[in-house]
């Protein structure tokens, strides 16, 4: 089963080939294929996946480059291949300031969530968000491309519960 963790970014995963523009090494795992995220049919031919993962990525990008995105990871996969996605939640985000006692009590801490933090500025344009995302709006954008949208929740990958969401779509 070929899997591919697009944007590995740290999250370095046994069983997939981490694709990512900047190389990382954890353990005996490393970032296999370096390139750029908007460059990944450059490196592979259509229908080469079963599944992808691109988590904590896809809101890097202006729209019209994510619905591109998109739409470059349903040609990848294979015939009932999966694309998992994974990110903030804008409205996420802001339900968790609503709650009383939250780490995010305070305005600032709620913008640094959407738009990245000092450090994620100061790292250069490219770490910015750039769109913000909902269940709801990765699961129309999906949709749009021609996925069979399984699942819409609350995401895994970063453990910071309903602040993220993830949306699983099958390529019919």
């Amino acid at each position: 089963m070929m899997k591919l963790n697009l944007g590995s970014g740290d999250m370095i995963l046994p069983g997939y080939i981490n694709y990512d523009m900047n190389p990382t090494k954890r353990g005996d795992l490393q970032t296999d294929v370096l390139g750029n995220v908007i460059d990944i049919t450059k490196h592979y031919k259509p229908e080469t996946f079963d599944e992808i993962l691109c988590a904590h990525v896809i809101e890097h990008f202006e729209l019209k480059v994510a619905m591109k995105v998109i739409d470059d990871c349903h040609s990848l996969l294979k015939k009932n291949g999966r694309l998992v996605m994974e990110g903030p939640d804008i409205l996420g985000i802001i339900e968790l300031y609503n709650v009383k006692h939250h780490i995010m009590n305070t305005p600032l801490k709620v913008v640094q969530q959407i738009y990245g933090s000092p450090t994620h500025i100061e790292s250069g344009y490219e770490w910015l968000h750039k769109w913000g995302w909902t269940g709801e709006t990765m699961s129309k954008a999906m949709s749009g491309v021609g996925f069979h949208i399984t699942h819409v929740g609350i995401g895994r990958t970063h453990g910071m519960g309903r602040r993220d969401y993830r949306v699983v779509g099958v390529r019919v």
